[in-house]
């Protein structure tokens, strides 16, 4: 009895025990452990059930479980944990504590049997998972977010497992092999066409060493993409490795650089250019940095310095070469630093000399531009230096082209005036005397007449020998205009100064000629004057000029210095300035178009001569009061240019149409000086053909034929305006040597008799026999034949009966301004009134 009452004891002893283990267990786990009766009271509940219910452990005991637990299934309904169940089960659920806060629990229940297997209740175990769900949701928003943050990314990204699988894509991606994400993923890496054979073997081989695991295997590759398309990628592979370093994933991250590489590449063919240009440029190229240090230097360059490129690098722009201006000697090597520093450039307008080792001087054109950064900083220099070598050559060559007589080699008259005017302008700083003589050779045009213009020329030549011969180096001889010349004679007195002039007289008197069996003779007129103070170069040249003129009209082949005849030849001076008055009058629009009429025999107006006319305040002049001037002056290609604008507005001219009848014309001088300048021929010749249809009313009348050469591009020049429809008349015929020679070198339509000619052709025989020669010439040749200077009724009875037909003078018709002359007849008054009439043109 005692042994079994004593087993008992400790058999209860061990349940309190393990019991006390239990509850101590229960209430120290975190879960909340409920055991429920049959009938769904609670018997039990932990500490951790009673905190999550809000109900104190004694209080709940006996409490039904969904009264101190509400849970809350799917669907928002109650959970019914006692209905049918059997065995173990795990349900999610909310619980509404009494505080009516929802928690995320976990219910796990298991059925509770009696030893003898009767049903005795459930034990429930609740577990709060609301903090782990809400982890458990802000990973997967965390990792959306990242998964959206890749798929954005400006990159391509693929990420590759083990078994070479594609397990993730983003857009980039996509857009680069040309596949959408969703055909990738999961898609073997090789078969990515774009891709394929060009990252397989790197990911082998990167897979082999860890060393690349931190910063990557990164290639640059080329690759077709499309038709003709290729497109540059650069793709850097790192590995993912587990803990026994066996690669668990790859990530390949791609980046399409076609642009950066383009543009690299035209960088690099820009440069490439660049040193192409700066190395084959004719110019000499010299860069700097910011301290004025060299960092370039073409071929060109070194090749002025005269150094080489080793030996030019990286030293001192001032430290090679100085450069010093030609025009002022200025030490200008310091210029590169200028322009470093104010940042502007600079171009030497001046001719610059390189002095380079040796103290050599090489002729150069420079401008230095300064180089800057994005920002204006600066950050050196770029010098062009021009090889000027060639440039001075030719500028000397073309100066003298410029100063010097083509035809004699002496100095022209540009440069003779130059040398003059620098002579004048020293002479207020100068002790010295020099002395202008100005030469006009004597009987030269008939040389010019009778032996042609090539044997003239030649002469020309030989006589330019003769003077430069004998006068000094020093002394300056040139030829200012056909046969007269000018000297400068430098640091001289009057009496040497005359010697020399008087030995030049006996020079050229002595010179002989022998032409076609026949020999010539040739003078000079020698004008001389002191170059002095007061004297400007026009008044110099005019006084030279006079004093030419009266030893002219002493009988030639003299000296006169203008000192001795300056009392007498006022008059003459006076009348050289018409140059200028001249120039003026051309420039006022005072040279004004007066006609005179030419009549038939019958009395009708057949045409008229546009004859020139100068309107000064003292009343109008006549060509006979300025032409000699005008031509010494060189200007009547100006005045014969003034005339033929009158004409062509005069045939524009609606209200003078009334002058102009069929057949009528009006006949305008054009003279040899005219007609030998190429600038003259040019402008009539455009003229001509803008105003063609009224080229067939102008006659021309050709003046100064003593004084034309004839050169081919002169007579071409003439045989184009008869082309044109214009005719050509020679003028004066029956004067000077040549009259006759001219029809033999040129085709004219007729001749114009001279006055001198026809005032004495009743009485002289000399007369008769010429105006009978021109018209047995113009009847064998078909020309027409005009005399002009018909003053009385005798004269023009006289001249009709040996067969002239048309007439010109003050018989016939006074000339008129241009705006004064009606049509009708012309004035036929009697020989009385003709002969009171003045000679005024």
């Amino acid at each position: 009895m005692i042994s079994h009452n004593s087993k008992r004891l400790k058999l209860r002893g061990s349940v309190v025990q393990e019991t006390s283990l239990l509850d101590a267990t229960l209430t120290a786990i975190s879960d909340a452990v409920v055991r429920v009766d049959e009938r769904g009271a609670i018997e039990y509940l932990n500490n951790s059930a009673s905190e999550m219910c809000g109900i104190e452990i004694d209080d709940a005991q006996g409490l039904p479980f969904e009264v101190a637990f509400k849970l809350v299934g799917q669907k928002d309904r109650p959970l019914e944990l006692l209905k049918g169940f059997e065995g173990h089960q795990s349900l999610p659920a909310k619980l509404v504590t009494s505080r009516l806060v929802a928690r995320d629990v976990q219910v796990s229940t298991e059925r509770q049997y009696c030893p003898r297997g009767k049903p005795r209740g459930l034990l429930v175990v609740l577990r709060d998972v609301t903090d782990l769900k809400v982890s458990q949701i802000a990973l997967a928003e965390s990792e959306a977010l990242f998964r959206e943050a890749l798929d954005h990314a400006p990159i391509g990204l693929l990420v590759i497992d083990g078994n070479k699988l594609i397990s993730f894509a983003n857009r980039v991606a996509g857009k680069i092999t040309g596949l959408p994400v969703a055909d990738l993923v999961g898609k073997p890496f090789a078969d990515i066409g774009i891709l394929n054979g060009l990252g397989a073997e790197r990911i082998r081989a990167c897979s082999q060493s860890e060393a690349e695991d931190e910063i990557g295997l990164t290639y640059e590759v080329s690759t077709p993409k499309g038709e003709g398309e290729e497109i540059r990628l650069r793709i850097c592979i790192r590995h993912v490795r587990d803990g026994r370093g066996a690669v668990q994933h790859s990530i390949m991250r791609m980046e399409d650089v076609t642009a950066e590489y383009q543009h690299s590449e035209a960088l690099h063919k820009a440069n490439e250019l660049a040193q192409v240009t700066i190395s084959s440029a004719s110019e000499g190229i010299v860069c700097t940095d910011e301290n004025g240090l060299i960092t370039l230097c073409n071929p060109v360059a070194m090749r002025l310095i005269g150094r080489e490129k080793n030996d030019v690098l990286g030293r001192r722009f001032g430290d090679l070469f100085r450069l010093l201006s030609n025009r002022e000697g200025d030490d200008t090597a310091n210029w590169v630093d200028r322009v470093i520093a104010r940042g502007q450039s600079v171009r030497f307008h001046s001719m610059l000399e390189l002095v380079v080792a040796g103290d050599k001087k090489q002729p150069v054109n420079m401008s230095i531009a300064p180089m800057q950064s994005a920002d204006g900083r600066p950050i050196g220099s770029v010098a062009l230096l021009q090889d000027a070598s060639d440039i001075i050559a030719l500028t000397k060559k073309l100066r003298s082209q410029a100063y010097t007589d083509e035809m004699t080699g002496c100095h022209n008259r540009r440069s003779f005036e130059e040398r003059l005017r620098e002579k004048v302008n020293e002479r207020e700083r100068r002790n010295s005397k020099d002395f202008l003589l100005f030469l006009d050779l004597d009987h030269f045009k008939a040389i010019n007449d009778l032996c042609g213009h090539r044997v003239g020329d030649n002469v020309l030549r030989d006589v330019s020998k003769m003077l430069r011969k004998n006068v000094r180096e020093s002394d300056l001889v040139a030829r200012i205009g056909g046969d007269e010349f000018g000297i400068i004679l430098y640091d001289t007195d009057k009496v040497r100064a005359r010697g020399v002039a008087e030995r030049l007289v006996s020079e050229v008197s002595a010179f002989r000629l022998s032409h076609n069996e026949r020999v010539f003779r040739i003078g000079v007129s020698i004008g001389m004057v002191e170059i002095q103070d007061q004297l400007d170069i026009e008044t110099a040249m005019t006084q030279a000029d006079t004093a030419c003129y009266s030893a002219k009209n002493s009988g030639r082949g003299r000296v006169c210095d203008f000192e001795e005849v300056a009392e007498d030849v006022s008059e003459t001076q006076e009348s050289r300035s018409w140059y200028h008055r001249l120039l003026e009058a051309v420039e006022e629009k005072r040279i004004i178009l007066f006609l005179q009429q030419i009549v038939s025999k019958g009395g009708r107006c057949v045409g008229y001569e546009a004859l020139m006319r100068l309107r000064e305040k003292g009343g109008i002049y006549s060509p006979c009061d300025f032409l000699e001037n005008a031509r010494r002056g060189g200007i009547i290609p100006v005045l014969d240019r003034v005339m033929f604008e009158h004409v062509i507005q005069v045939l524009r001219d609606e209200e003078k149409s009334a002058l102009f009848g069929e057949g009528q014309y009006i006949s305008v001088n054009l003279s040899a000086s005219s007609i030998a300048d190429p600038a003259f021929r040019n402008w009539l010749e455009d003229v001509l053909d803008q105003n063609i249809d009224l080229v067939e009313r102008i006659w021309f009348e050709l003046t100064e034929s003593e004084r034309m050469r004839w050169t081919p591009q002169e007579k071409a020049f003439l045989e184009s305006l008869r082309a044109r429809g214009a005719r050509l008349f020679l003028d004066d015929f029956g004067t000077g040597y040549n009259s006759f020679e001219v029809l033999k070198i040129m085709n004219v339509d007729g001749l114009k008799l001279d006055h001198s000619v026809i005032k004495d052709v009743i009485t002289s025989p000399v007369d008769q026999a010429l105006v009978g020669a021109a018209l047995g010439i113009c009847r064998h040749l078909g020309l027409e034949i005009v005399a002009e200077g018909v003053e009385t009724s005798a004269t023009a009875s006289f001249l009709a009966s040996l067969g002239v037909h048309k007439f010109q003078g003050y018989y016939f018709h006074y000339p008129e301004e241009v705006s004064t002359v009606e049509a009708g007849y012309p004035y036929s008054g009697s020989v009385e009134k003709s002969v009171d009439v003045p000679a005024v043109g």
